[in-house]
């Protein structure tokens, strides 16, 4: 009970601790993600699935504020491990979908490049694609998902599938896909969490600075998508390449280094591009 991740995406179930890139992938920009609500979920050790059922209020936000006095959301999400051989490596494969009767009666789908920053001074990164608010009676989403380790290299894919029911026009169909890979250069091993049916924390095989050690280093690399163009609405049609290097000097620090390069799309406006660097430090407990 309370406000919970949704059960819905690799990319959004994946802690924000354990990601390989400073962001999510555009994708996840559809995800219901924090919300009000209950859910069952539970894990089949013989089976290697995980399953989970939830129901929220729709639409509130990413901290969990009620924004409205009606509405409802459900989603659900079923993973199987197809191969699970440690250290040698896994074959995960997931699937999920989600209902939403919005609140307000509208929904507004938008993105910025993989990289967001809010600031009173220095400002906010700008919406890149935008459907502006559309009037809805419900949202219908679709997920699937796939996700390989293999000794120090691993990779996941993600698409994701939104269908609009608009109230005073026809249906219309939004679109996103990802594909990422990462390889670990000092030999450790991206684990499997079974219990959640993602990829787990990189912890390194010696802390930094532990007999002349230099932790963990990682080099990663991902193409996303984010399609907004239907019926009318342009939106915008958005794709990002992203090269990233991380550094993990114990089990709780890393520093991550991304370079994104956004392509936009825009109907009638032609196409533009946009070249971002960025860094992050992180410690969590």
């Amino acid at each position: 009970f309370g406000p919970f991740r949704q059960p819905f995406g690799l990319d959004g179930l994946t802690s924000v601790k354990e990601l390989t890139f400073l962001e999510r992938s555009l994708p996840f920009a559809f995800l219901p993600f924090r919300q009000i609500g209950v859910m069952a979920h539970g894990l089949s050790e013989e089976q290697d699935t995980t399953w989970a059922i939830s129901g929220f209020r729709a639409q509130t936000d990413a901290f969990g504020s009620n924004v409205g006095d009606s509405g409802y959301g459900v989603a659900t999400r079923l993973t199987g491990l197809l191969i699970d051989e440690g250290e040698e490596g896994a074959l995960h494969i997931g699937a999920a979908y989600s209902l939403i009767k919005p609140t307000s009666g509208t929904v507004q789908y938008r993105n910025q490049p993989e990289f967001f920053v809010s600031d009173s001074v220095l400002g906010a990164t700008p919406f890149f694609a935008d459907t502006l608010g559309i009037s809805t009676n419900t949202v219908n989403l679709f997920g699937g998902e796939l996700a390989a380790t293999a000794g120090s290299s691993h990779v996941q894919a993600e698409v994701v599938y939104a269908v609009v029911d608009r109230q005073t026009a026809s249906t219309v169909n939004f679109s996103g896909a990802s594909i990422q890979t990462g390889y670990i250069l000092t030999g450790e091993h991206r684990p499997y969490d079974r219990k959640n049916g993602v990829l787990g924390r990189i912890v390194p095989h010696q802390n930094f600075g532990s007999d002349g050690c230099s932790g963990a280093w990682e080099i990663a690399g991902r193409w996303s998508y984010f399609d907004l163009n239907d019926g009318g609405i342009n939106g915008g049609q958005l794709h990002d390449l992203t090269a990233g290097l991380n550094w993990y000097l114990n089990r709780n620090t890393k520093f991550q280094l991304n370079y994104v390069h956004a392509f936009l799309k825009t109907a009638g406006l032609g196409d533009s591009d946009a070249d971002i660097i960025a860094m992050r430090a992180q410690v969590d407990f």
